[in-house]
């Protein structure tokens, strides 16, 4: 965990925050239970967003992230919503592979959390760059996150 520390180099000040603000710029598509989530939860958001980058050092780097997923999956479960101003938008594009329209739409816009926020922060911030949810290889998923309310 002390590895990921650095990257939120000029942003230190966000692991004293309690309250962090999310702009998902492209849409966010979470899945649970086999439904698409249609109002932004941070628990089922971080939960993915660990399952993310946790496959992408796997697959690029061999290397196997070292955490207690679940005791870091049950302190999401605290992280409140304060404020969500997303907005599902529905989008498919047409898939040559599979010969059909797949829907992909997601959450955009707003929304913002509260809680003790400290061990969530290098996990937010790589996020930024590796996106979240389902087809972040498509550029889905796509956020940004700050100490300001948006």
């Amino acid at each position: 965990m002390a590895a990921f520390r650095d990257l939120a180099m000029g942003r230190e000040d966000y692991y004293s925050m309690n309250q962090l603000s999310m702009r998902l710029l492209t849409p966010l598509r979470i899945e649970a239970d086999k439904k698409v989530c249609r109002r932004f939860e941070f628990h089922l958001f971080f939960k993915n967003l660990l399952r993310r980058i946790s496959n992408l050092l796997i697959f690029h780097h061999g290397v196997e992230l070292e955490l207690d997923f679940k005791g870091l999956a049950a302190k999401s479960e605290q992280v409140k919503t304060i404020e969500d101003a997303t907005v599902f938008k529905d989008w498919e594009r047409y898939s040559n592979r599979q010969g059909q329209k797949i829907k992909m739409g997601g959450l955009v816009g707003d929304v913002a959390f509260t809680g003790d926020l400290e061990e969530f922060i290098p996990f937010l911030i790589l996020g930024e760059a590796v996106h979240a949810g389902k087809y972040a290889t498509f550029g889905m998923g796509k956020y940004e996150i700050s100490g300001e309310h948006a």
